[in-house]
């Protein structure tokens, strides 16, 4: 039995720590469950090869560059003002 349903893709949403956004897959049927024990709906969706290895290289980096950052400001005195010495007698 053909069924009408409108099916886009032009929302994106964005996860937690995303900085490349995720396609949104809209279906709209007018009676979705005379559908429900007829067939079922599958939607596929391919992942782009190389964000595979993009967003744990990414998140990789932004963790080691803090580190660093954390590190070489615990070895560099930032300070303002002059500290005073106290004398050796």
């Amino acid at each position: 039995m053909p069924f009408d349903a409108v099916i886009t893709t032009d929302g994106e949403s964005y996860g937690t720590l995303d900085y490349f956004a995720a396609p949104v897959v809209t279906i709209r049927l007018e009676n979705a469950n005379s559908l429900q024990h007829q067939t079922d709906i599958e939607v596929t969706y391919t992942l782009p090869a190389h964000m595979l290895i993009v967003k744990p290289l990414f998140l990789s980096g932004v963790i080691f560059a803090l580190l660093v950052g954390l590190l070489a400001s615990f070895r560099i005195n930032l300070s303002l003002e002059d500290e005073e010495k106290p004398k050796k007698e």
